[in-house]
């Protein structure tokens, strides 16, 4: 089989997948989803990325959240087969403070390396307004034009939207709503995720049949995005399917998206001991 390169493109997948799929959201404290969307409690687990069968990645991730404060580190790096066409890591930590489960004020850092480019990016929100930001290596403004800052209100980073998108999902589900949107904002690129809260059904997770609530997400690309990224998006972009627990848990268990080479998936493999770490020790600084 002669592998395309370009289609194990990071960036590409994770703004199609990786971003938007596997920052999955966490398993919370039983019964908590009765009472609030948000839930008090921690969490540590492993998300296996698999190209049909074929592993090609994991993600591990920890979680805190009280009323008040949370924060969530992850740590990414691809596996096996990806390893061999364009290496990737990265590590990303976000925290959020504020009141009620609403945190206005968060501060997200992420570093990561492509192949053996390493870049950087951290920027904080101040009442739900994105700004102070750093880039390393910085932007060429000519090349990719920054989002304005009138666009970066009330915008979501790739780590926060795994509580974001859980709670505005279960709220949906709860008040019989059909459809959401969230503004995801990394740092350079805006974009516009729109989720379809659909039936619920059963799948097969870990060799069992589990009632799950199915999300259909789509991504419109709205601004930051350079003419070479632009040209090389696909307009017909297949969208993501998750899938989240039917129970008191509400925990995301699957999301997947179907591709040309196969159905690119992420899964809910491991949940570890709060004694444990689940984290991989990524270092890209």
């Amino acid at each position: 089989m002669v592998v395309n390169s370009r289609f194990f493109n990071v960036s590409k997948l994770k703004y199609s997948f990786l971003s938007i799929l596997l920052l999955t959201t966490p398993a919370f404290a039983d019964g908590a989803m009765k009472e609030h969307p948000a839930a008090l409690g921690s969490f540590k687990g492993h998300y296996a990325f698999s190209l049909g069968k074929i592993p090609i990645g994991k993600l591990g991730i920890e979680l805190e959240q009280s009323p008040t404060h949370y924060s969530i580190v992850s740590d990414i790096v691809t596996t096996g087969l990806v390893n061999m066409i364009v290496k990737h890591s990265s590590h990303t930590t976000v925290s959020g403070s504020g009141r009620e489960f609403a945190y206005p004020e968060t501060e997200y850092e992420a570093h990561y390396q492509t192949r053996k480019k390493k870049k950087y990016v951290k920027f904080l929100t101040h009442r739900a307004q994105a700004g102070q930001e750093m880039l390393v290596p910085p932007d060429n403004a000519v090349t990719r034009t920054p989002v304005d800052a009138e666009l970066k209100k009330d915008v979501v980073d790739p780590l926060s939207l795994t509580l974001r998108m859980r709670e505005a999902t279960w709220g949906a589900v709860r008040a019989g709503k059909g459809n959401f949107s969230l503004h995801l904002y990394d740092g350079r690129r805006l974009s516009e995720l729109d989720f379809v809260v659909e039936e619920k059904k059963q799948i097969s997770y870990l060799g069992k049949q589990v009632p799950v609530v199915p999300v259909t997400l789509t991504r419109k690309m709205l601004a930051g995005y350079t003419k070479s990224e632009l040209d090389a998006a696909d307009p017909n972009e297949p969208p993501v399917r998750l899938y989240f627990s039917d129970d008191s848990r509400f925990m995301l268990v699957r999301a997947e998206v179907s591709l040309w080479m196969g159905t690119l998936s992420a899964t809910l493999s491991q949940e570890c001991a709060a004694a444990e770490s689940c984290l991989f020790g990524v270092n890209v600084e």
